[in-house]
């Protein structure tokens, strides 16, 4: 009771409240004192500088040396419920394993750093707390590099144990930690909010049961040894919005499970996000041993995102890579330079994905440093009901790097409809699940303008519009037709026929000619073939191909590919007459096409 008297009268006789009578009590702060952090605990009416202690309690040292563990502890644990606990700009204490019980707040506007010896996390929030907050200007350092962990602990900057509520972290800087700079495990209701991380071994993550849990205007850089933000076995209703993210070893932002037996991540927003430099992934959800592949996160929005310079240790694993997902909606992305002389997909959907749509994204220039570049890679196993449309691939370098709009397989009840192909080196692509193929390519008009390919794909029967070409005039100029845009038709019932103006393109392997490759010699296709597969695993240096017998009055198209590549190729018309502007390379893997009016052979690309 003495001491509450003396509390009081203190308060009452201090010059600066004397000046301001409607301001809030600093306890410990001399005359003149300031802290940056308004709060969000509107109980607290008083904030305690830790440098003058509280009450009874000792202050610690905080000179940059001295352990403070024990004194900031017993600060924390006294002052919770009743008064905010300052960390002075200038000052370092020493400190870890930190707890943080309910009605707490901790401003760091210096530095909050960990020992050097064994250490746990730097700041725990307990079990089962309720209204936390941190926050500040400063720092909370893990001195990772002399630091060591203490035995079966886990070493984080910010941790929480299970059951916490109304989590609070925001504007400062956590650095240099052997885990996770933030590791939320089933709370509900937090907000992390301008935050900058860097220099970590382990992710940033809300996991396990976290709900509700918001994440916006991060700074993410170098989380050294997995994604470097991460929705984490079991999270819903939560996101992470308008933060930069960049230089993660293994992806950006990641929805991970490591098996089936984990609870699935459901309604998660990944929205307006800047990803770059990171390593394999820019943006991921996937399972790790994912042998049921019914069980997929689902509701899912990856939206609005810049993705940039992404996938460099040349993984093949996608930009945006999509295995274990379900019911979701990827759109609006922009992806440029993704990968590098591996293919390179900026769009790679795999295993049991279902029930997704993908639509207005735009794709710049993937497969860096190579020509493998892919703008979609589709693999399905057991996934079904993909919608892809309205999307862009384009290459505007003078040295292409994207081989293929499209790559792979589309599942059935699916569509892939007004994509838009711009300049890639092999079109469109080869899209197929033992039906007809779906080709495009890009041919130019006039100088650098080139024609750009749309392709409306239905895995069922019908007839549906398979690809469109106009220039910025709305004329055709493809095959030495011309006049207002046409269409290219598959009709899955007729065979699988791509048509165009009469001419016409059988689908299906009884019209691939598969061959060998004799050096230097004129490979003619057999009889009833319309697509040559040359089958050389490694470059030829010279092929002469002669093409078929024209066998429509309105022509048909002619598609040529070698596995390994020729060097020096020759086409001619089936009379021996070379075809002017014709391909004089076959790149590996890349096809080229030819087209007829019906009297003429023509390059298509």
């Amino acid at each position: 009771m003495k001491f509450i008297a003396f509390l009081l009268a203190l308060l009452l006789a201090s010059p600066a409240l004397a000046r301001n009578p409607g301001a809030t009590p600093v306890l410990g702060v001399q005359d003149g004192g300031t802290s940056s952090a308004t709060g969000d605990l509107s109980a607290m009416t008083a904030t305690v500088n830790v440098l003058s202690g509280y009450g009874a309690l000792p202050a610690p040292k905080c000179d940059g040396t001295t352990t403070d563990s024990m004194a900031l502890r017993n600060i924390l644990t006294a002052a919770a419920g009743h008064a905010r606990v300052l960390i002075p700009t200038g000052v370092v204490c020493r400190a870890e394993s930190l707890v943080l019980r309910s009605n707490s707040r901790l401003t760091i506007d210096g530095t909050l750093k960990a020992p050097d010896g064994p250490i746990a996390s730097v700041l725990i929030v307990a079990s089962g707390a309720d209204n936390v907050t941190v926050d500040g200007s400063g720092v909370i350092d893990g001195n990772r590099d002399v630091a060591t962990k203490a035995p079966g602990a886990g070493v984080g900057g910010i941790t929480s144990g299970p059951t916490a509520s109304n989590l609070v972290i925001r504007d400062i800087t956590i650095q240099n930690i052997h885990h996770w700079p933030v590791n939320i495990v089933g709370a509900t209701n937090c907000f992390v909010a301008n935050v900058t991380m860097k220099n970590a071994a382990n992710s940033a993550e809300f996991a396990a049961g976290s709900n509700n849990c918001w994440a916006d205007r991060l700074k993410i850089d170098n989380i050294d040894n997995d994604g470097s933000f991460v929705f984490y076995k079991g999270v819903w209703n939560s996101g992470i919005t308008n933060s930069v993210i960049s230089n993660g070893y293994v992806s950006g932002i990641g929805v991970y499970n490591d098996n089936d037996s984990q609870a699935l991540s459901h309604d998660i927003v990944i929205a307006n996000n800047i990803l770059y430099g990171n390593g394999r992934v820019g943006i991921e959800a996937s399972i790790g041993t994912h042998s049921d592949e019914t069980k997929n996160h689902y509701n899912i929005k990856i939206q609005n995102n810049i993705l940039r310079d992404n996938g460099k240790q040349n993984l093949s694993l996608g930009d945006i890579a999509l295995s274990a997902i379900e019911k979701s909606d990827i759109s609006g992305n922009s992806s440029y330079g993704y990968g590098g002389a591996s293919t390179s997909p900026a769009i790679k959907i795999t295993s049991g994905a279902r029930a997704l749509t993908i639509e207005n994204n735009k794709i710049f220039n993937s497969g860096s440093g190579g020509t493998s570049g892919v703008c979609f890679q589709l693999a399905p196993s057991t996934g079904t009901g993909w919608v892809i449309r309205n999307n862009s691939c384009v290459d505007n370098q003078t040295a292409r790097t994207i081989a293929y709009g499209f790559l792979g397989n589309i599942p059935a009840n699916s569509q892939v409809q007004n994509n838009q192909i711009v300049n890639t080196i092999g079109g469109f692509g080869p899209l197929g699940l033992g039906s007809a193929m779906a080709h495009g390519w890009a041919q130019p008009l006039s100088g650098s303008d080139q024609v750009a390919g749309y392709n409306f794909y239905g895995h069922d029967n019908g007839t549906v519009t398979a690809l469109q070409y106009s220039d910025a005039t709305g004329t055709l100029a493809i095959g030495g037709a011309s006049g207002k845009p046409s269409s290219i038709i598959l009709n899955a019932n007729t065979g699988g026929k791509i048509v165009f103006a009469g001419a016409h393109h059988d689908g299906g392997t009884a019209f691939v000619d598969s061959a060998s490759v004799t050096p230097g010699a004129v490979r003619t296709p057999a009889a009833g073939k319309d697509r040559l597969i040359l089958k050389n695993t490694s470059v030829v240096a010279s092929q002469t191909i002669k093409l078929p017998p024209i066998t429509g009055t309105s022509g048909q198209m002619f598609w040529m590919s070698s596995i390994g590549g020729i060097t020096a190729l020759t086409v001619q018309d089936n009379d021996g007459n070379a075809i002017t502007g014709s391909p004089t390379t076959l790149a590996a893997g890349v096809g080229r096409a030819m087209i007829t009016d019906g009297t003429s052979w023509f390059p298509a690309q």
